[in-house]
C-alpha cells in the first residue's frame, strides 16, 4: 500500500491519483494539521486517511522514518473514528475542531464526515 507513496509529503493532485487506482476507494488530508506549507508556499500533505475496501488506513509522512508509516489500519464498526483517534495520538495533535475537519473532508471531496464510517461498509 505505501510502496507507491513517494518519499515525501504529497501534493494535492496526487491524492486524486491515489483514488483513480483499484485499491483506494477514498483518500484526503487526515485534518486541518495535515495541511502544511513548504518553503515554496505550496500546500504538502503530510496525514492521509485510505478508504480501502473493508477498512481505513491512516497514514502518516515521518521524516524520521524517512517516509510514510501506517498508524492504524482499522475495521469493524467505526472504523474511520478508530483510525482518526490513533492518529491523533500519534501525532499529538490536540483534537481538532470538528467544523475544521468537516471543513477539509468536504472542501476536497464533497463528502459529509458524518457519513466516513458508512462508506467503509457500502
Amino acid at each position: 500500500m505505501l510502496k507507491g507513496l513517494p518519499d515525501r509529503p504529497l501534493y494535492d493532485h496526487e491524492i486524486d491519483a491515489l483514488i483513480d487506482s483499484d485499491a483506494v476507494r477514498l483518500a484526503f488530508p487526515a485534518m486541518p494539521q495535515s495541511l502544511r506549507y513548504d518553503e515554496t508556499d505550496t500546500r504538502r500533505i503530510h496525514d492521509l486517511f485510505l478508504f480501502l475496501d473493508n477498512r481505513v488506513a491512516a497514514v502518516a509522512y515521518d521524516e524520521t522514518e524517512g517516509g510514510w508509516i501506517v498508524v492504524a489500519n482499522e475495521q469493524g464498526d467505526r472504523p474511520y473514528d478508530a483510525a482518526f483517534d490513533a492518529l491523533v495520538e500519534y501525532r499529538g495533535y490536540v483534537e481538532p475542531d470538528e467544523d475544521k475537519v468537516r471543513e477539509v473532508v468536504k472542501t476536497f471531496y464533497d463528502v459529509e464526515h458524518d457519513t466516513l464510517d458508512d462508506i467503509v461498509s457500502e
